[in-house]
């Protein structure tokens, strides 16, 4: 599995700079991630208005609660010199097996993979490129329940140029179907700002 890297994204509660002052809250919320490389599969651990040391330990211990048979083939875990990564948390990865790397003093190019990570939430389902917000976030619940659904389309469908255009996890691959007897069937994500499309066997055909 090679590598399992760390990273926290921001997203305001109230969506997006510009956005209505209407949630009473008006931190920071930080979704806490992590991608093994070379997979790129994400795993979610939660969100939080304070990521102090306490809230990051007890959501890596979570994450490898609910992963652990997934994460077993890990060897290191690269992370920032983020305040909230304190030695209870580095203990926990430690105990698992796994090294820890933190990168340079303000170099995101050295996490390469979670800064990726972090562009694509924001662009694709948090902020528009003229800076107005693609999603009102009301509350942290919310937060939670679209960060979560954009997880599973990232890990099940949306294509990434390194896995020669197929998901994280990805099905068993196909031999190609007549495209006579194929439809295409739309669905939608994260209250529908994301559409998935997938081919389907028309009614009255077998593939």
């Amino acid at each position: 599995m090679g590598s399992w890297r760390a990273g926290c994204g921001g997203s305001r509660t109230s969506g997006s700079e510009g956005g209505p002052e209407k949630p009473t809250s008006r931190k920071a919320d930080r979704a806490l991630r992590s991608d093994p490389y070379p997979t790129r599969q994400v795993f979610y651990a939660g969100t939080t208005t304070n990521p102090t040391g306490a809230w990051t330990t007890q959501a890596a211990r979570n994450l490898f609660l609910v992963h652990h048979d997934q994460l077993a083939d890990s060897r290191a875990l690269v992370r920032d010199r983020g305040s909230q990564f304190i030695d209870a948390f580095d203990e926990i990865f430690h105990t698992e097996g796994l090294k820890i790397l933190k990168t340079p003093v303000r170099t995101p190019v050295a996490n390469t993979f979670a800064e990726r990570w972090i562009g694509s939430i924001r662009r694709e389902l948090l902020k528009q490129p003229e800076g107005l917000p693609r999603t009102i976030i009301w509350n942290q619940q919310q937060l939670e329940r679209v960060v979560i659904d954009y997880t599973e389309h990232y890990n099940t469908h949306r294509p990434h140029r390194s896995l020669d255009q197929q998901p994280p996890e990805a099905s068993e691959a196909r031999a190609p179907a007549d495209p006579r007897r194929l439809r295409v069937v739309k669905s939608t994500r994260c209250h529908g700002l994301i559409n998935e499309y997938r081919n389907a066997a028309r009614p009255g055909t077998t593939q």
